[in-house]
């Protein structure tokens, strides 16, 4: 079973910042081949003007469909239908008609609220994994790749009564695992590179970056930029983040981290960058009764590492 949480500021610099707190909870589910899920999500925009809340139910199929003397590969695919609601207050917004040049806002606005400040709908997400593990006599190398969709139900969020709606979104990730000493030491030492493409509409993105794990810390550096490479014009934001690993117990581990984005798309330091704070606990034995036959103890499934102590960086 995992719990993670979240939380994210952008830019405090700026009035009405921008926030995010989201939560997951995970557990394996031999009974049905994989695990389950439950993920909240509350996002506030621009003191208040808009908020978006929810919630999604997740489900996750396993299998080793790969396994040599020295090399296994493992397909992960995963879906996650979610009940998301928006709403805005109005009694927030101001605009032109209401100010006097010399008195300020003194008027009363004609413009018209819209039929309703609040909306709901349905929208599904779905991904897949294959994680690889290749064996060396020093150490074992894990490597991973994948791909999601969001927005299959192609939602109609306005508020005004148009019919345009959100164009799904497509993301590409992959990464790897490579250790830099004896991978099966108490104390091994490992380098993550990895990257993430994202598409929506005519927007891209590109995330590419590295981590340096040594029991029990971590740092990363990420860039982030639009794929069309001018001369870092088009770049979005340098990553930083730290972070440190634990555990306790026969099989429970913690990871804390924090993230600083230093913005530089040319708004300058006053914006104060963004904030993450992520908390990862892992209760390893704990898993839901078998509900039917078969199930992960009948196909020995990868496991994201096998290391011999607790609180290890997880990147799978």
């Amino acid at each position: 079973m995992r719990l993670a949480v979240n939380h994210r500021q952008l830019w405090p610099g700026v009035p009405g910042p921008f926030y995010t707190f989201g939560l997951g909870l995970d557990v394996r589910a031999p009974g049905v081949s994989g695990g389950i899920g439950l993920t909240l999500m509350n996002d506030v925009r621009g003191e208040g003007f808009l908020k978006t809340n929810k919630i999604g139910f997740v489900y996750s199929y396993r299998n080793l469909i790969g396994k040599y003397d020295r090399s296994s590969t493992e397909f992960s695919f995963g879906v996650e239908p979610a009940v998301v609601n928006k709403n805005i207050d109005w009694s927030k917004f101001e605009f032109s008609d209401q100010f006097d040049p010399v008195f300020g806002k003194i008027f009363q606005s004609a413009a018209t609220p819209p039929p309703s400040a609040s909306i709901t709908y349905m929208d599904i997400a779905a991904g897949f994994t294959f994680n690889h593990r290749i064996k060396t006599n020093a150490a074992d190398y894990y490597f991973g790749w994948g791909g999601a969709m969001q927005h299959l139900t192609r939602p109609t969020e306005t508020f005004v009564g148009t019919t345009r709606t959100v164009p799904i979104k497509y993301s590409f990730t992959g990464g790897g695992m490579l250790p830099v000493s004896d991978g099966r030491s108490p104390t091994p030492t490992f380098l993550f590179p990895h990257f993430r493409y994202e598409r929506q509409g005519s927007f891209q993105a590109v995330n590419a970056g590295m981590y340096f794990y040594k029991y029990p810390a971590f740092v990363g550096i990420n860039y982030d930029n639009s794929p069309k490479f001018q001369q870092g014009k088009n770049t979005n934001s340098l990553i930083v983040t730290l972070g440190l690993v634990g555990g306790w117990g026969e099989a429970n581990s913690y990871q804390i981290s924090y993230s600083y984005d230093l913005n530089a798309t040319g708004l300058g330091g006053g914006t104060y960058g963004s904030h993450e704070l992520a908390l990862v606990f892992s209760f390893d034995s704990f898993k839901l009764a078998n509900l039917g036959k078969g199930g992960e103890a009948k196909r020995k499934l990868l496991n994201c590492m096998d290391f011999p102590h607790k609180g290890v960086f997880r990147m799978f």
